[in-house]
């Protein structure tokens, strides 16, 4: 061989070797590339309060709320509260008031603080104090600020569905949150809610389990509706911790991690950065050639304030690359076993139907709740719910307080389902 066609031959054989490695055919360089590790889909976008906004107040002007006019009740201390608080701790703040029932009026602040006054004609104003369409008022709502409605939720069965189907399209729909907070006040009047309604009833002052709830349904972003419930906590008439925030993100941090260890199929082998947010290589030791192993999962994670209770039916949603290719939606993860529940961690095993070729294969995989029943009413609605309270029994208590809350869950979940953590982790095959 001459050296002209040693040195083409050379060349040729860089050139094809270049050529492998560049398409990925030397297995060494055929590691699946990158995810994206970004944590917005499980936490959502951090932000801040707006120190810019307008506030809209909707106070409900019907019949059911005039027990609550007293200068002395936690519902008057309320209404002066909030006013105060929607003035002075947002920052630059326009505050619009309105009384609602059957249509929808602007009131300025004397008339709002006059609510709680005794016999002002507040709850009798011809064409509002009929109907409590809080429908009407979801439609008015300003969903680029904070709008607070102050209502006793006095609802028939049958306008649950529509109202909630209102606020999922007005509100969900649109990336907003919705909260809901309660107040037990003294009470002394006519109750409307139930089949055998109206009748009388009256709270006893010593005894705080004969007031009656009120509610304010706020409808805004996340972080300025958990700065106006913060605010309104340390009220002295704030007993019990009865807020809720509905959300598509009900966690704030997050740490799920795969337990490999000497004993198990997995091993860990290098990684440049052993986080969440990083892939964990590992060695797939599989001495026995199974096609399904399992892997203890430990998930620590930090539930955003005044989330809901969430399922322990969690659901896998997994997504796999295969050496260089793009990754695609597989149902052969799965959690093994029941999670076991600590407080703010999760204990359980993931399961691993091992690809038969060899490969490197990546995996991201998320825990979500699931869409049908997963997220469910914290304790306190469920106390003071009733689906038919009369002057003999539960007088006090809402009527399809529960049923309203569950559809508004629903809701939530039906627009997406919200995550506890997810998992990164990339192993190869090698036999």
């Amino acid at each position: 061989m001459n050296n002209n066609t040693f040195s083409w031959f050379t060349r040729f054989a860089a050139f094809l070797f270049f050529l492998l490695v560049s398409t990925g055919c030397v297995n060494k360089t055929n590691k699946p590339v990158p995810w994206d590790y970004k944590d917005n889909d499980i936490i959502g976008l951090k932000s801040q309060p707006d120190k810019k906004i307008l506030i809209d107040i909707y106070l409900d002007a019907t019949s059911s709320m005039e027990g609550y006019a007293n200068p002395k009740t936690h519902y008057a201390d309320f209404l002066s509260d909030v006013d105060a608080i929607a003035r002075n701790s947002f920052g630059t703040t326009n505050v619009d008031l309105y009384k609602f029932g059957s249509k929808i009026r602007p009131i300025n602040r004397s008339e709002f603080l006059s609510a709680s006054k005794f016999q002002t004609g507040f709850y009798k104003e011809k064409g509002i104090f009929e109907d409590t369409c809080i429908d009407n008022v979801v439609d008015s709502t300003n969903v680029s600020g904070l709008s607070i409605v102050i209502t006793d939720l006095f609802q028939k069965s049958q306008d649950v569905t529509g109202i909630v189907s209102k606020i999922k399209s007005r509100c969900f729909d649109q990336g907003i949150d919705v909260g809901l907070l309660c107040i037990n006040s003294q009470f002394r009047g006519t109750i409307y809610d139930g089949y055998d309604a109206p009748y009388q009833f009256s709270s006893k002052e010593e005894d705080e389990t004969s007031y009656r709830p009120f509610y304010a349904l706020v409808f805004g972003k996340h972080d300025n509706i958990d700065k106006l419930f913060k605010l309104l906590r340390s009220k002295p008439y704030m007993k019990g911790e009865h807020f809720l925030i509905i959300s598509p993100f009900i966690v704030k941090s997050f740490d799920a991690r795969l337990i490999p260890d000497m004993k198990n199929d997995f091993q860990f082998t290098s990684a440049t950065d052993n986080s969440q947010k990083n892939d964990v290589y590992y060695r797939l030791k599989n001495k026995k050639n199974k096609n399904y192993i399992t892997v203890p999962l430990v998930i620590k994670y930090l539930p955003k304030d005044y989330s809901a209770i969430f399922s322990h039916d969690l659901e896998i949603v997994a997504y796999r690359r295969k050496g260089v290719k793009d990754s695609i939606l597989i149902n052969n993860v799965k959690i093994d076993s029941l999670p076991v529940f600590h407080g703010d961690s999760i204990k359980t095993k993931l399961g691993i139907t091992i690809p038969s070729e060899k490969d490197w294969y990546s995996y991201k995989i998320y825990l979500k709740i699931p869409e049908i029943g997963g997220l469910m009413p914290p304790l306190w609605v469920d106390s003071l719910s009733s689906v038919n309270p009369s002057q003999v029994h539960d007088a006090n208590k809402t009527l399809n307080l529960k049923e309203f809350v569950e559809g508004l869950l629903q809701a939530n979940l039906s627009h997406q389902q919200p995550s506890i953590a997810k998992i990164y982790f990339t192993f190869e095959r090698k036999n």
